[in-house]
């Protein structure tokens, strides 16, 4: 008989039980008792209410949580998963934001970590998926959004990368060189090169570097913050696939996905700065053309807490994150 620990899902923000997931068809998502009574904090579009529900925005919300494409089918392969639950279940643990989901009756542990190099992490990028890196020791629970092939590092004052234990929160994540698409080449610095000229331009995107010993493009996390206390804090944070209830495969607008006038009702809806962050959302549009990203989505834009308040606070500031892509590596050089 199965457990009801392997088939529930705890949803913590730091270490206030947020609520549960279901192993429903489809995901089913309840609030728990005390988050309601005291933080009143809605979870992307999953309505704050007693009671379980199985709206599409449960679904979209998780599913938006996990890896895409080849790197999905990667992790159902490598965790023996064959339903959305099931995955969220074996590697859903550190996620994109300020949530970390734990089998039912676990609790978040104390932020550990372990040290490494980028000489090994390119020794071992030469014969395994970056994400296999994450995932090498048993407990660690880590997933990153996106098709890309990511490493999840914890990156401080001493420059020294460090792979999270458990669900211990990172702070960088490392993209290295694209290799299995064809016309594709030299990604990671393209990508560098863009990020940093977009930054040059004024539009709000993460820091990056390059690193040249794995080839990759280093991005500094904009959900992650450092506590004054000390450690590695969360930031809500929801991508406009999240806040559109529209499962990862609808990110394109070709496909159902929210067009550009669909991006700016959300940012009028959430943002307590609507003219600049459409000024932001107008400016990341104009970029991507000049610089020939024809890889822009609903994924690509987040609406997420500013650093330095409450992440619990009801009044948040809300910016659009946008975070370019790899554009035609030949254009940029």
């Amino acid at each position: 008989m199965i457990s009801e620990s392997a088939k529930t899902l705890d949803v913590y923000f730091e270490t206030d039980l947020v609520g549960r997931v279901y192993d429903t068809n489809p995901l089913s998502f309840e609030y728990a008792p005390e988050w309601l009574a005291h933080k009143a904090i809605q979870i992307a579009n999953i309505i704050m209410a007693s009671g379980r529900t199985d709206a599409d925005s449960v679904t979209a919300f998780f599913e938006n949580l996990l890896p895409e494409g080849a790197l999905r089918s990667y992790l159902f392969a490598a965790r023996k998963a064959s339903t959305l639950f099931g995955l969220l279940h074996s590697v859903a643990g550190d996620t994109a934001g300020g949530f970390i989901l734990l089998p039912a009756g676990h609790q978040p542990q104390p932020q550990s970590y372990q040290l490494t190099s980028w000489q090994e992490l390119a020794t071992e990028l030469k014969s395994k998926a970056a994400v296999a890196i994450n995932l090498k020791n048993k407990g660690t629970r880590i997933s990153l959004a996106g098709a890309q092939d990511k490493i999840s590092l914890a990156v401080f004052a001493d420059g020294i990368p460090r792979l999270g234990q458990g669900t211990s929160p990172s702070t960088h994540i490392v993209k290295p060189d694209i290799k299995r698409i064809d016309g594709v080449w030299a990604s990671a610095v393209n990508e560098m090169l863009v990020m940093k000229t977009a930054a040059e331009c004024g539009l709000n995107v993460a820091s990056v570097f390059y690193e040249p010993i794995t080839w990759s493009c280093v991005v500094t996390r904009f959900d992650r913050y450092a506590r004054k206390e000390g450690g590695v804090g969360r930031i809500m944070q929801y991508d406009l696939c999240q806040l559109s209830s529209l499962a990862s495969e609808k990110k394109y607008e070709a496909e159902g996905g929210p067009n550009l006038k669909d991006c700016a009702d959300l940012i009028r809806k959430y943002s307590m700065v609507p003219a600049a962050d459409l000024k932001q959302l107008l400016g990341w549009v104009f970029f991507n053309i000049f610089v020939g990203n024809n890889d822009s989505h609903a994924k690509n834009l987040s609406i997420y807490s500013s650093p330095g308040r409450s992440s619990t606070d009801p009044v948040l500031r809300f910016d659009v994150y946008p975070d370019l892509p790899r554009t035609v590596a030949k254009l940029c050089f």
